[in-house]
């Protein structure tokens, strides 16, 4: 398999473990909403976007996700209204907030979703330096 690494990449951090969601049993059902939150994280933008819609600038925030719940119902691999069903799942966990309206479509913020690239580069250095501070303490 060939990736292509022009199109990104999304860090995702061994914690996910301690919410809602990591510390659920593995049975088909847990897995399908993980599977649903790794999609929506890799769907989600990373930089802000504006885009016309019905004549107006929308702005897409870095973390967040505009579309439709037939194209979410796509990305799941179900129907419509079951996409929309793990989209409350999951919001009720704490992991998104959802908005629905007729014009915009559905509006899907991830929550903790680091604000920028250097706030991200940090969670990661301070990650790096704490598992070398228990590593030391452990020699």
């Amino acid at each position: 398999m060939i990736l292509n690494k022009d199109k990104g990449f999304v860090h995702i951090f061994r914690d996910i473990r301690d919410t809602a969601l990591g510390r659920m049993r593995n049975t088909p059902q847990s897995c399908k909403w993980k599977w649903c939150y790794v999609e929506l994280l890799l769907e989600a933008n990373f930089a802000p976007q504006a885009h016309y819609i019905d004549g107006k600038v929308v702005t897409i925030e870095r973390g967040e996700i505009l579309t439709r719940k037939e194209d979410l119902g796509r990305l799941f691999s179900c129907t419509p209204d079951t996409a929309m069903k793990l989209l409350r799942r999951l919001q009720r966990m704490g992991l998104i907030n959802v908005k629905t309206s007729t014009k915009l479509g559905t509006r899907i913020t991830i929550l903790d979703y680091p604000v920028d690239e250097a706030t991200e580069k940090q969670r990661t250095r301070d990650y790096l330096k704490s598992m070398r501070d228990k590593d030391l303490q452990g020699k």
